[in-house]
């Protein structure tokens, strides 16, 4: 008896644990790709999807989109909508967040590694280096990268 009874409380347990997340704080990354970056033919890979975390790539071919043309027309597209640059650790990255749970990181890569006095690195593979890596980051708990987020 004693078995079930730990069992059951068990379950309650773990059930009352589960994250509950409909995510209405979430900037649609899907539409604002085919916005910002359809006429460019990129391709997606969701990395990471949870309840409480979203992460998705976008590939986009360098001879496609160039960096003055990224900084000139798609940042200020986004800048128009209300995400706010912020500084990155990183050469040939831009950051930008649109609040504490949603950032978007464009890395244009030029290396294989990048590195930090604090021990952060980004690697690229290989096959990667001939496009612009964007990644969209949800996360419902807040970045600590957008943290000291202002509009």
């Amino acid at each position: 008896m004693l078995k079930y009874l730990l069992i059951i409380f068990s379950l309650v347990y773990i059930s009352g644990c589960t994250v509950k997340n409909n995510k209405s704080d979430r900037v649609n990354f899907e539409e604002l790709s085919k916005e910002l970056f359809l006429s460019f033919g990129y391709t997606t890979k969701v990395i990471f999807h949870k309840e409480e975390l979203d992460l998705i790539n976008i590939y986009i071919s360098k001879s496609k989109m160039t960096k003055n043309y990224f900084k000139k027309n798609i940042e200020s597209v986004l800048l128009k909508k209300g995400w706010v640059e912020i500084p990155s650790d990183f050469d040939d990255q831009f950051i930008y967040c649109f609040d504490k749970k949603n950032a978007l990181e464009v890395l244009y890569p030029t290396k294989e590694y990048y590195g930090d006095d604090n021990g952060n690195s980004i690697d690229v593979d290989k096959d990667s280096l001939d496009k612009w890596i964007v990644t969209f980051n949800y996360n419902m708990y807040g970045m600590t990268s957008c943290s000291d987020f202002k509009k």
